[in-house]
């Protein structure tokens, strides 16, 4: 069962690694065929933000669909829909289309999320969680970035590049039919737990995911506007955005190795606070040469990595059944979390012009760093057993 459960693993992983790659696809689309189109900065950003309403609705109905079929249909399912979204975009070039549009893959990436990490985390033991959702985060980050390195060879015109970002989803659910469900799973299937309950177990972990995430958003979302207003090329923007989400893929591993064998809050601690450092550096760094290049490539994976250790520190105060439930309140509040990181750049950006990116990330870290103070102050010199005794019993 062990090895099946790996080569599971690692079909789920390869099926969302086709479908992110069209996601960033998409995302480069949207922006670039709304700015040609004509739509105004205002009704782009309402496009592309679009996403995450969508977002949210996912998050809360994903674990209904897996209790009511498995894994591997609801992912299935959720390609095809994605795809035929996707075939759908060049037909129309209409504002109110195209958010409704967004809204649906929004929704579909929320919904595989929410189905791929409670799989993972339920196939998975505490002592291996965090180095698993690194890889995890891996591979929706180079995944995404190559989507957005797709452009190079399809351009942006016609409807080829919506084509190709729809047949990487129908990839994907072939790459990963016939999942096999953890035996932690098929006992018991689901335990609800309400996210006030969530909360009161996990106040750490929940409270990070909205805070990071507003990092996260805003650093996502205004990469390309930020390397555009500096005066960047497009192809130097694309290496720029892409060096944002290659990031993960290095300092992933090493971090996430690092707090399955550590205190887990004391790790958090330490990677926020480096967040923060570099993300202020930005703002007061240059923006020609090298160094940009080089600081967004290490500050996104640092502040990308985070998605792995909040997840990660939630579960740890949870048993099997109890994931998918809570897998949906998780990911509720990174898109509440993602929708703050989109607005408050547009606020702040009138205060601070540009560098708006760089404070609201800086802002985001300290308050993730005042987070793990408070509720993992107990943690972050703990005794050797102390995190794992928490995790083998029902809170």
């Amino acid at each position: 069962m062990a090895d099946e459960i790996v080569s599971a693993r690692w079909r789920l992983l390869g099926g969302l690694a086709l479908a992110c790659s069209g996601n960033g696809l998409l995302l480069m689309l949207f922006s670039v065929r709304s700015t040609k189109a004509g739509f105004g900065s205002t009704v782009t950003a309402i496009v592309v933000g679009a996403y995450y309403l969508g977002f949210l609705v996912g998050s809360q109905t994903a674990a209904k669909l897996v209790r009511r079929t498995s894994t591997a249909v609801t992912f299935g399912v959720l390609s095809v829909l994605l795809a035929a979204t996707s075939f759908a975009a060049p037909l129309r070039v209409s504002p109110v289309f195209w958010v409704v549009l967004r809204g649906v893959i929004g929704y579909c990436f929320a919904s595989m999320y929410v189905v791929v990490e409670s799989w993972l985390n339920r196939s998975t033991a505490n002592t291996d969680r965090a180095r698993v959702l690194g890889i995890y985060l891996a591979t929706m980050m180079v995944s995404f970035a190559s989507g957005s390195l797709i452009v190079l060879v399809t351009g942006t015109s016609a409807s080829a590049p919506f084509i190709v970002a729809g047949l990487l989803s129908i990839g994907g659910a072939i790459v990963a039919r016939r999942l096999p469900e953890p035996r932690a799973a098929t006992a018991s299937h689901e335990h609800h737990i309400s996210l006030a309950d969530l909360v009161r177990r996990a106040p750490l972990g929940t409270s990070s995911a909205i805070v990071t995430s507003i990092a996260n958003a805003a650093f996502i979302s205004s990469l390309a506007v930020w390397a555009t207003r500096s005066g960047y090329s497009p192809s130097r923007t694309s290496v720029f955005v892409t060096l944002g989400t290659l990031g993960p893929l290095f300092v992933q591993w090493p971090v996430t190795r690092w707090s399955d064998r550590s205190s887990r809050p004391r790790v958090m601690l330490m990677l926020t606070l480096a967040s923060a450092i570099v993300a202020a550096g930005g703002a007061f760094g240059p923006v020609r040469g090298s160094v940009p290049l080089v600081g967004v490539f290490v500050l996104g994976g640092l502040t990308y990595t985070q998605y792995s250790l909040y997840g990660a520190e939630t579960n740890d105060h949870l048993v099997a059944d109890q994931m998918p439930s809570a897998g949906g309140h998780l990911m509720l509040l990174t898109g509440i979390g993602a929708i703050l990181g989109s607005v408050s750049v547009g606020v702040i950006y009138r205060v601070v012009g540009n560098d708006a990116v760089f404070w609201t990330m800086t802002a985001a870290h300290l308050g993730v760093a005042a987070l793990v103070i408070t509720f993992g102050r107990d943690r972050i010199r703990p005794r050797p057993q102390s995190r794992i005794s928490v995790s083998v019993t029902r809170p």
